[in-house]
């Protein structure tokens, strides 16, 4: 039977749109991996006003069970805290779940969900020193299991919201022969002043983002903002047609011993008939020597007699 506990590990990473406009092109955002001022030791993720967004999350099970996730019924943000700890914004945002795809056994599942606005304290810059905390609820159901609700899992996360470089949203998609307007000047979590978006191209801060989109930095910082998330799942009853198989698997293996004691019962009647066998012929050849000697003895009895020998 399963175990009444069971151990879930969650963790998240959050894409984004690399323009204003919705695309299909998503970049990995800004993570801080647990070095920013606010000394939140799980990360800071770093996020463009204005951007869809894309939700990465990773389940994992403990060792001690084995249960496919089977599908993801649902996501969304429950609470907004600010760095302090005050709620800012107790309204449910939903987000559209895009895929489930969970390893056969059972070990880890990733769940892709969509995150475009919400709520509204998320819509707009986060204010100077400031870091907002997200909780995120997620309900799965397990392959296997006859649950009376799904399963529900919650995720924090800090971030902030800064400006993109495409300020002026969809103002900066006007003719390429307009003049490109220079970059406004800002800091990021990391310190260091921006530079021009004409001459590079890039976020100001790219130099101190590059080690937090390195592919393996980055799953090695994700790794460590896991969640160990356990879950009370009761004691476990056997469904009627488990216990009906178990049943039927006793019934082959007691069939199967059975056969095994007959065929031995067999092989030891048939050595004890084998042996009787052998008993009897050995006590014919013993009578058949006995009566052969008597013969001989009388005939040499009866040839001392006429020679005159006196019988011994």
């Amino acid at each position: 039977l399963p175990p009444e506990v069971f151990d879930f590990f969650v963790s998240l990473d959050i894409h984004e749109n690399t323009t204003v406009e919705r695309s299909e092109s998503y970049a990995a955002c800004q993570y801080d991996g647990g070095t920013n001022p606010w000394g939140i030791t799980k990360g800071v993720y770093t996020l463009s006003r204005g951007r869809a967004r894309r939700l990465l999350i990773k389940l994992s099970q403990g060792q001690a069970q084995k249960y496919p996730v089977e599908r993801c019924i649902r996501v969304w943000i429950s609470k907004v805290e600010d760095v302090n700890g005050s709620v800012v914004d107790e309204r449910q945002v939903p987000l559209s779940v895009l895929s489930t795809a969970s390893l056969p056994d059972g070990t880890s599942a990733t769940i892709v969900a969509n995150w475009f606005s919400g709520p509204s304290v998320l819509d707009e810059l986060t204010p100077e020193g400031n870091v907002f905390t997200v909780t995120l609820t997620i309900e799965v159901e397990l392959q296997n299991l006859e649950l009376a609700a799904p399963v529900k899992l919650t995720k924090k996360a800090a971030l902030r919201i800064e400006e993109g470089n495409e300020a002026g949203g969809r103002n900066a998609s006007k003719a390429s022969s307009q003049a490109a307007a220079p970059a406004k000047k800002r800091f990021s979590l990391f310190g260091g002043g921006g530079s021009s978006a004409a001459e590079k191209k890039v976020l100001p801060g790219e130099e101190e983002k590059k080690s937090s989109l390195d592919p393996s930095k980055r799953a090695e910082m994700l790794r460590r903002q896991d969640t160990h998330h356990p879950v009370f799942m009761g004691s476990w009853e056997r469904t009627d047609e488990a216990v009906v198989a178990q049943r039927e698997d006793m019934l082959r293996v007691m069939n199967k011993e059975f056969d095994s004691e007959t065929d031995a019962k067999s092989v030891v009647q048939q050595l004890h008939e084998g042996l009787q066998r052998l008993q009897e012929a050995l006590q014919a050849e013993e009578q058949k020597q006995m009566s052969a000697f008597e013969v001989n003895l009388q005939s040499a009895r009866r040839l001392a007699g006429a020679a005159g020998v006196p019988a011994g």
